[in-house]
């Protein structure tokens, strides 16, 4: 677990099999690390949980027992499927999500919401993904280029900092995280929304204990991967 620095030194809930968290930050900030450490404990052992990478994230393609999809596919069965769509893919990717949304009870890590974090898709997964059992990881670096609902209706917010003012200020308007408080290089804010608590976060855990973490628990799915 990361090392955490509770700002009120209560308990920090985790999100948990319906939740959904928005990391935002800027390249280079720590988002796509917390992002994995979040996978790292979502429930891909008991639903499919699809990984839209459009960046061909590295991290990504060190998840050994990942299967790879193509974009539209929507599995069946329990574990990680990556699918890598490109710019020209935006109808695609929202009707995929659409599909998540009507078959439900399976989960979504999503990286880069700049590129595809605008449509019916997207808006229907984050507004009633939670009765519908579509846990969310969402990345972010332009909250204002991104639908409103991917913050407004998530359960847990991660902030790394952001330059724009204008993208600050619709954190700010969510939130009661510190918007302008500069942070220490891949340090971060945790805010849970229902319990209107903001902690600080040292830097998550190393990417070779997140990927063994998550390559470890795929690896004793083997026996049972066409079990739902």
């Amino acid at each position: 677990m990361a090392k955490i620095i509770p700002i009120d030194g209560n308990k920090i809930r985790l999100p948990g099999s319906r939740d959904r968290i928005t990391i935002i930050g800027p390249t280079g900030s720590g988002k796509t690390h917390a992002a994995m450490w979040h996978l790292a404990n979502a429930s891909f052992t008991s639903r499919p949980f699809v990984v839209i990478d459009p960046k061909r994230e590295e991290l990504v393609a060190q998840i050994d027992g990942a299967e790879y999809i193509e974009v539209g596919e929507v599995p069946k069965y329990p574990g990680i499927y990556v699918c890598q769509p490109i710019p020209s893919d935006g109808p695609l990717v929202d009707k995929m999500l659409l599909d998540i949304w009507d078959r439900e009870n399976i989960g979504i890590w999503f990286d880069e919401g700049l590129m595809f974090g605008t449509g019916d898709g997207i808006d229907a997964c984050f507004t009633q993904g939670r009765s519908k059992q579509i846990p969310m990881i969402m990345l972010m670096q332009r909250p204002i280029w991104v639908s409103r609902f991917a913050i407004s209706e998530a359960s847990f917010i991660q902030y790394f900092g952001l330059k724009d003012a204008r993208d600050r200020s619709i954190v700010r308007g969510f939130s009661e995280i510190p918007v302008e408080t500069r942070l220490d290089r891949f340090h971060s804010f945790y805010y849970d929304v229902s319990r209107n608590k903001n902690y600080h976060w040292k830097p998550m855990p190393e990417a070779s204990k997140i990927l063994n973490r998550i390559n470890g628990r795929l690896d004793a799915m083997k026996p049972q991967r066409k079990v739902i």
